[in-house]
């Protein structure tokens, strides 16, 4: 097979096994910093935060904000919100997969611990798509 980050086979395995870890982590970062406390409120954590604000406004009539608190905010709800640069964003659409059971089954676990952060596991993906396909 040929190397290089274009070729389908480089591109399949990097989203078959890297994205499901980074999205892990992300996830794993996300509910830790949503647990951990703030010492300028209290030690409390943003979940304490969220919670006790919600019990506290149960049973009220109040709103996140009302009108002229949007206006100071510089918020038009009625302003159709738009976006100055859209080079912001990455679109990748990857290749297509057409594996069968038997071959999907073969795959490496994105989650199997390999001891080399993944690349054992990249690489046997890898070399398995690349028999696939005789890339």
């Amino acid at each position: 097979f040929q190397p290089g980050v274009l070729n389908p086979c480089v591109l399949i395995c990097g989203c078959l096994l890297y994205l499901p870890r980074i999205n892990r982590s992300l996830e794993e970062f996300i509910n830790q910093m949503n647990q951990h406390p703030i010492s300028t409120e209290h030690n409390m954590s943003p979940i304490q935060l969220w919670t006790s604000g919600m019990l506290e406004n149960l049973n009220s009539d109040h709103t996140a904000h009302n009108e002229d608190e949007l206006e100071h905010y510089g918020v038009d709800p009625t302003e159709a919100v738009g976006v100055a640069d859209e080079d912001y964003q990455v679109h990748f659409n990857p290749p297509a997969l057409d594996l069968t059971l038997e071959q999907q089954r073969r795959l490496p676990d994105p989650f199997q611990n390999d001891s080399n952060h993944g690349k054992t596991s990249y690489v046997e993906c890898v070399d398995l798509l690349a028999s696939y396909f005789r890339v």
